[in-house]
């Protein structure tokens, strides 16, 4: 059996290429570098990307609003909706405050396709 060697392009996918459960290709789930993806859908100021101006997501409109609860609503839905572009988590929970000057974050996400859970905290 030869195995293939798999092109820089196809680096998310597991190696060597050999039929799975899943099937040939198996998208791999490295934790430190699916929280990066995470904050990069969260921390991208949404139409700021050129190619993709529907990525990213409205959290930096949230940094001159009260602290009520229609803050936490809204970090909610603009978290769920930058993270459409990320199907490799569930969004768990997300809690968001105010600690003097700083807006922060608490997510809760799950991998898709395994029981692992990640606490992400951000602010700005």
């Amino acid at each position: 059996m030869s195995l293939l060697k798999i092109s820089p392009r196809f680096r998310c996918f597991d190696g060597p290429i050999v039929k799975k459960e899943q099937g040939f290709f198996t998208p791999s789930v490295e934790s430190e570098a699916l929280k990066n993806s995470v904050m990069m859908c969260l921390m991208t100021e949404k139409g700021s990307r050129p190619g993709n101006r529907s990525f990213g997501s409205k959290l930096m409109s949230l940094v001159f609003e009260e602290n009520d609860v229609l803050l936490q609503d809204l970090a909610q839905q603009y978290i769920s909706e930058a993270l459409a572009f990320e199907p490799r988590v569930t969004i768990l929970k997300v809690f968001a405050s105010r600690e003097d000057a700083l807006l922060r974050f608490s997510l809760l996400i799950a991998e898709v396709g395994s029981n692992k859970q990640h606490k992400l905290e951000f602010g700005f």
